[in-house]
């Protein structure tokens, strides 16, 4: 009697103690998520009133936004290495993001000709697709195991953001009809651009939080030792 009541002691003391986990976790996860919602909103800022750059090319908020999709890429690469069994979603995943990158740096690009930043595109994805068509039992579990994970939203929404809404939300004739004489191609671009940071703000903290989560391992949570 006294050993069951010494267990179930124990086993109340350690659900508490990865309950604490847990919540520090999810605090330390938010918190990330509001660092990042913060510099976001600073270097659109920066941009618009101190520098008076538009948020062109060469701007705070492009280079935020080059990063972020960058540092996916590379957190999805780091996973297709580290997880074999999940290597060909990863890797879909990473050179998706990697295409984004070079669409963003279109410029960079068209220094050598212009339109380039479809080549080096074109050959990511062949690349890609003959690796994939080669791996394809690693594709469709991980790439559903990661879609059940509530990480994967902050990925894929970001996602949509960027490539969906931050495009037709943005386009000139939306705006033309809102605004109408009091319509500005600054404040379109400063409303496109900050909507779509905000999209790459979602992809990388979604990355982020998947990395440290197996890419949806429900068996592997980051907050257990």
């Amino acid at each position: 009697m006294a050993t069951g009541k010494r267990l179930k002691v124990r086993k109340t003391g350690l659900s508490h103690s990865e309950n604490g986990r847990r919540l520090l976790f999810v605090l330390v996860e938010l918190f990330f998520l509001f660092i990042l919602l913060i510099a976001a909103n600073i270097s659109i800022f920066v941009d618009a009133t101190i520098l008076h750059n538009n948020l062109s090319e060469i701007s705070i908020s492009q280079f935020l936004q080059s990063s972020f999709i960058l540092l996916s890429s590379v957190i999805f690469a780091l996973g297709a290495v580290r997880y074999p069994f999940k290597r060909a979603y990863l890797v879909l995943v990473a050179t998706l993001f990697g295409c984004m990158f070079i669409r963003e740096n279109d410029a960079v690009f068209d220094l050598i000709r212009h339109g380039f930043w479809v080549v080096p595109t074109f050959c990511a994805l062949i690349a890609s697709g003959w690796y994939t068509a080669r791996n394809l039992d690693t594709l469709m579990d991980p790439f559903l195991c990661h879609l059940e994970g509530r990480h994967s939203t902050h990925v894929y929404t970001g996602f949509l953001i960027v490539v969906v809404f931050s495009r037709l939300f943005g386009t000139g004739s939306f705006w033309d009809a809102v605004m109408g004489n009091n319509y500005s191609p600054d404040y379109k671009s400063i409303i496109q651009e900050g909507v779509e940071l905000l999209g790459y703000v979602l992809i990388f903290h979604g990355s982020c939080m998947s990395f440290l989560s197996r890419f949806g391992d429900h068996k592997a949570t980051p907050w257990r030792s």
